[in-house]
Protein backbone atom coordinates (compact mmCIF):
# COMPACT_ATOMS: atom_id res chain seq x y z
CA UNK A 1 0.00 0.00 0.00
CA UNK A 2 1.48 3.34 -1.06
CA UNK A 3 1.83 6.06 1.58
CA UNK A 4 -0.75 8.81 1.51
CA UNK A 5 0.38 11.95 -0.32
CA UNK A 6 -1.20 14.37 2.16
CA UNK A 7 0.33 12.78 5.28
CA UNK A 8 1.81 15.42 7.51
CA UNK A 9 5.42 15.15 8.56
CA UNK A 10 5.69 14.09 12.19
CA UNK A 11 7.00 17.04 14.16
CA UNK A 12 7.80 16.72 17.86
CA UNK A 13 7.22 20.38 18.73
CA UNK A 14 4.44 22.10 16.80
CA UNK A 15 3.87 24.97 19.23
CA UNK A 16 6.89 24.83 21.52
CA UNK A 17 5.66 27.11 24.32
CA UNK A 18 2.27 25.42 24.73
CA UNK A 19 3.69 21.93 24.29
CA UNK A 20 6.42 22.53 26.89
CA UNK A 21 3.78 23.86 29.30
CA UNK A 22 1.58 20.79 28.85
CA UNK A 23 4.61 18.47 29.03
CA UNK A 24 5.78 19.98 32.32
CA UNK A 25 2.27 19.87 33.79
CA UNK A 26 2.04 16.16 33.00
CA UNK A 27 5.67 15.21 33.64
CA UNK A 28 6.44 17.35 36.67
CA UNK A 29 4.21 16.11 39.50
CA UNK A 30 4.85 12.36 39.11
CA UNK A 31 8.59 12.89 38.67
CA UNK A 32 8.71 15.08 41.80
CA UNK A 33 6.91 12.33 43.73
CA UNK A 34 9.28 9.70 42.33
CA UNK A 35 12.29 11.82 43.25
CA UNK A 36 11.04 12.38 46.81
CA UNK A 37 10.32 8.70 47.36
CA UNK A 38 13.72 7.82 45.88
CA UNK A 39 15.47 10.15 48.32
CA UNK A 40 13.50 8.61 51.18
CA UNK A 41 14.40 5.13 49.94
CA UNK A 42 18.08 6.08 49.68
CA UNK A 43 18.06 7.63 53.17
CA UNK A 44 16.48 4.57 54.77
CA UNK A 45 18.66 2.17 52.79
CA UNK A 46 21.77 3.98 53.99
CA UNK A 47 20.45 3.95 57.53
CA UNK A 48 19.72 0.23 57.21
CA UNK A 49 23.25 -0.38 55.96
CA UNK A 50 24.75 1.50 58.92
CA UNK A 51 22.56 -0.41 61.37
CA UNK A 52 23.52 -3.72 59.78
CA UNK A 53 27.22 -2.87 59.93
CA UNK A 54 26.90 -1.81 63.59
CA UNK A 55 25.20 -5.13 64.38
CA UNK A 56 27.79 -7.07 62.38
CA UNK A 57 25.18 -8.36 59.92
CA UNK A 58 25.71 -8.85 56.19
CA UNK A 59 23.04 -7.67 53.73
CA UNK A 60 24.14 -9.02 50.33
CA UNK A 61 20.72 -8.44 48.70
CA UNK A 62 20.61 -4.75 49.62
CA UNK A 63 22.74 -3.78 46.61
CA UNK A 64 20.38 -5.60 44.26
CA UNK A 65 17.39 -3.98 45.91
CA UNK A 66 18.90 -0.49 45.53
CA UNK A 67 19.85 -1.24 41.91
CA UNK A 68 16.31 -2.44 41.18
CA UNK A 69 14.85 0.70 42.72
CA UNK A 70 17.19 2.88 40.63
CA UNK A 71 16.24 0.97 37.47
CA UNK A 72 12.55 1.40 38.33
CA UNK A 73 13.08 5.15 38.84
CA UNK A 74 14.77 5.52 35.44
CA UNK A 75 12.17 3.39 33.64
CA UNK A 76 9.22 5.18 35.29
CA UNK A 77 10.69 8.62 34.57
CA UNK A 78 11.32 7.66 30.94
CA UNK A 79 7.82 6.27 30.51
CA UNK A 80 6.24 9.35 32.09
CA UNK A 81 8.33 11.57 29.79
CA UNK A 82 7.34 9.66 26.66
CA UNK A 83 3.66 9.71 27.61
CA UNK A 84 3.79 13.41 28.48
CA UNK A 85 5.31 14.16 25.07
CA UNK A 86 2.68 12.05 23.29
CA UNK A 87 -0.20 13.71 25.16
CA UNK A 88 1.19 17.18 24.48
CA UNK A 89 1.44 16.34 20.77
CA UNK A 90 -2.13 15.02 20.72
CA UNK A 91 -3.43 18.27 22.22
CA UNK A 92 -1.15 20.93 20.72
CA UNK A 93 -1.26 19.40 17.22
CA UNK A 94 -5.04 19.85 16.92
CA UNK A 95 -4.81 23.34 18.45
CA UNK A 96 -2.26 24.27 15.78
CA UNK A 97 -4.44 22.73 13.05
CA UNK A 98 -7.52 24.60 14.30
CA UNK A 99 -5.70 27.95 14.32
CA UNK A 100 -4.22 27.35 10.84
CA UNK A 101 -7.61 26.32 9.40
CA UNK A 102 -9.36 29.38 10.85
CA UNK A 103 -6.62 31.64 9.53
CA UNK A 104 -7.00 30.16 6.03
CA UNK A 105 -10.80 30.33 6.30
CA UNK A 106 -10.64 34.01 7.27
CA UNK A 107 -8.23 34.64 4.41
CA UNK A 108 -10.92 33.48 1.99
CA UNK A 109 -10.58 29.71 1.61
CA UNK A 110 -14.10 28.75 2.69
CA UNK A 111 -13.57 25.06 1.86
CA UNK A 112 -10.99 24.54 4.62
CA UNK A 113 -11.77 22.07 7.38
CA UNK A 114 -9.77 21.00 10.40
CA UNK A 115 -8.06 17.67 9.81
CA UNK A 116 -6.84 15.48 12.66
CA UNK A 117 -4.71 12.41 12.93
CA UNK A 118 -6.46 9.29 14.19
CA UNK A 119 -4.70 9.48 17.58
CA UNK A 120 -5.33 13.19 18.20
CA UNK A 121 -7.47 14.48 21.04
CA UNK A 122 -10.18 17.14 20.73
CA UNK A 123 -12.03 15.18 18.01
CA UNK A 124 -15.48 16.18 19.31
CA UNK A 125 -14.52 19.85 19.34
CA UNK A 126 -13.10 19.59 15.82
CA UNK A 127 -16.31 17.97 14.57
CA UNK A 128 -18.31 20.92 15.95
CA UNK A 129 -15.87 23.45 14.51
CA UNK A 130 -16.01 21.80 11.09
CA UNK A 131 -19.81 21.93 11.27
CA UNK A 132 -19.56 25.65 12.04
CA UNK A 133 -17.22 26.16 9.07
CA UNK A 134 -19.63 24.26 6.80
CA UNK A 135 -22.52 26.40 8.03
CA UNK A 136 -20.53 29.61 7.44
CA UNK A 137 -19.57 28.49 3.95
CA UNK A 138 -23.18 27.59 3.08
CA UNK A 139 -24.51 30.83 4.57
CA UNK A 140 -22.08 32.86 2.52
CA UNK A 141 -22.95 30.88 -0.61
CA UNK A 142 -26.69 31.36 0.06
CA UNK A 143 -26.19 35.10 0.59
CA UNK A 144 -24.28 35.31 -2.69
CA UNK A 145 -27.00 33.34 -4.51
CA UNK A 146 -29.70 35.69 -3.16
CA UNK A 147 -28.06 38.85 -4.54
CA UNK A 148 -29.93 40.54 -7.40
CA UNK A 149 -28.29 39.44 -10.65
CA UNK A 150 -29.74 42.41 -12.61
CA UNK A 151 -27.89 45.22 -10.85
CA UNK A 152 -25.40 43.16 -8.79
CA UNK A 153 -26.59 44.54 -5.45
CA UNK A 154 -27.50 42.43 -2.48
CA UNK A 155 -31.13 42.35 -1.41
CA UNK A 156 -31.48 41.74 2.32
CA UNK A 157 -33.81 38.88 3.09
CA UNK A 158 -35.95 41.03 5.42
CA UNK A 159 -36.60 43.62 2.71
CA UNK A 160 -37.15 41.14 -0.12
CA UNK A 161 -40.75 41.11 -1.39
CA UNK A 162 -42.84 38.28 -0.04
CA UNK A 163 -44.46 36.22 -2.80
CA UNK A 164 -47.54 35.56 -0.67
CA UNK A 165 -48.04 39.24 0.20
CA UNK A 166 -51.07 41.14 -1.19
CA UNK A 167 -48.99 44.28 -1.66
CA UNK A 168 -48.11 44.93 -5.29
Amino acid sequence: MAPSKNRRKAVSLVDKDRQVQIFLNIFGPPVVVLALTSFMFAFFSRRLTHEALAAGAQLPSLGWMIGSAALFLLAATGLIGIQALRVSQRIVGPMFSIRRTFREFLDGDRTKRVQLRREDYLAELVEELNELLRWAEESERDATDESDPADGTDVPMSSAPDATSDEA
